[in-house]
């Protein structure tokens, strides 16, 4: 990345052969890489529409386990501990909830319902921008 904190239009892969035709490889790679980012642009802008809590109804309809309820249920019990931990340590107790009732907001967003390994980024990144 250059100094300047742009993402270049560039990408690296490797090839664990020798190609007598190193073109065709490259122009593979190219064809899997661009509807990759194709599709991740798509969920992106899409996401950037919706705030990040407007995703905790959603949460309501995802069973996290059968004894402990669903993910909605599981993020009160997060916020809830956020702020008694944060009231303990003297940090801010309202980001403190804050950050635990968004805390699984991400899991509903199409870019990480699409590309799982984006869970716990996204969120981040929507508000970066």
């Amino acid at each position: 990345m250059p100094d300047d904190g742009k993402l270049l239009p560039n990408f690296i892969f490797v090839a664990n052969i020798e190609s007598k035709d190193p073109q065709q490889i490259i122009s593979g790679n190219e064809k899997v890489v661009r509807p990759r980012l194709a599709d991740a642009e798509f969920f992106f802008n899409t996401d950037r529409k919706k705030r990040l809590e407007d995703h905790l109804p959603r949460l309501q309809t995802v069973l996290f386990q059968q004894q402990l309820g669903t993910l909605r249920d599981k993020t009160d019990r997060i916020q809830a501990l956020a702020g008694w931990i944060a009231g303990q340590i003297g940090a801010d107790v309202n980001h403190a909830t804050r950050a635990g009732l968004l805390s699984k907001c991400d899991l509903m967003t199409n870019m990480v319902f699409g590309v799982h390994r984006y869970s716990g980024r996204d969120g981040h990144a929507l508000c970066a921008s």
